[in-house]
């Protein structure tokens, strides 16, 4: 049986990884357009 400060746990972890996925995916996008932008000036 799941206690409900297990349940507030769990729930603070799923909060967590979505958190991080979410930035995961922005930093990605984020290296891309930087790459893009370094060679189309050639730095």
């Amino acid at each position: 049986m799941i206690r409900v400060s297990d349940k507030r746990l769990i729930d603070a972890i799923h909060k967590l990884n979505n958190t991080a996925e979410v930035d995961l995916i922005a930093n990605k996008s984020a290296v891309k357009t930087f790459n893009i932008f370094n060679r189309t000036f050639c730095f």
